[in-house]
């Protein structure tokens, strides 16, 4: 081969290289989803547990989602408006119905763009059990808020008592809270062997409506334990 042939071949892997380079990273979804990983740790059966996305649109262009595939009917994410414009935000709550059935186990939603074939892939992970109040080393009791009101009673508060199982003391932060609907007052630590108190509180403005979500509460350590206790407001 001469080099005017030897020149063309390289020409052809180069285009060819670049061609299989940029189909690929035209195969994603130009999103930024935050975060695109959550792990609600221990969670009851029979109850649904829920976490807030941020989807966001870091290109110049305006992206419009077409659908998001959650994989199974025991979860849904729906979408605040699915035209996104260069640089702005959309929210998506995603929310996961568990049944009887314990064990750990995971879904992953993608989400799916015009234009674009692939969808991007949020992780979420949980570990189902008919024994929270159990968990080691954080128990919580009781394991579901219920704000509940009937007849002429209603219960705005919750108070919770986490019992700290272990011989070490354990610090606590808020991996998710639904900060529009309740007030909280939660520990930064549980001494070791001991309980501590924490509040939900209904805020006064959604006193008089009906809503569902749920609390995960994560340790600072390197067991990275978590746990999600469901959360609702129920008329009888």
């Amino acid at each position: 081969m001469n080099l005017g042939g030897i020149s063309i071949m390289r020409s052809l892997i180069v285009a060819a290289i670049l061609l299989v380079a940029t189909g690929h990273t035209l195969a994603q979804p130009p999103l930024d989803v935050r975060p695109d990983a959550f792990d609600f740790g221990i969670v009851p059966r029979y109850s649904t547990i829920y976490k807030d996305f941020w989807i966001h649109n870091p290109t110049a262009d305006t992206i419009r989602i077409r659908k998001i595939n959650t994989g199974c009917d025991c979860a849904s994410m729906p979408l605040e408006r699915s035209v996104i414009a260069p640089g702005d935000s959309v929210l998506a709550e995603f929310s996961w119905e568990h049944g009887r059935k314990e064990g750990a186990g995971s879904r992953i939603p993608h989400i799916f763009v015009e234009g674009i074939e692939d969808g991007l892939a949020v992780t979420m992970t949980a570990n189902v059990s008919a024994t929270p109040d159990s968990a080691w080393p954080l128990a919580v009791k009781p394991f579901k808020c219920e704000l509940s009101r009937a007849g002429g009673v209603s219960v705005d508060s919750v108070v919770l008592a986490l019992k700290n199982r272990s011989s070490e003391d354990i610090k606590l932060f808020l991996a998710a809270t639904p900060s529009d609907y309740c007030q909280y007052a939660f520990p930064s630590s549980v001494p070791a062997n001991s309980t501590a108190r924490a509040v939900v509180k209904i805020k006064p403005e959604y006193a008089d409506q009906e809503f569902e979500s749920s609390i995960t509460i994560g340790i600072l350590d390197n067991r990275k334990k978590r746990l999600t206790i469901p959360l609702r407001r129920k008329f009888y």
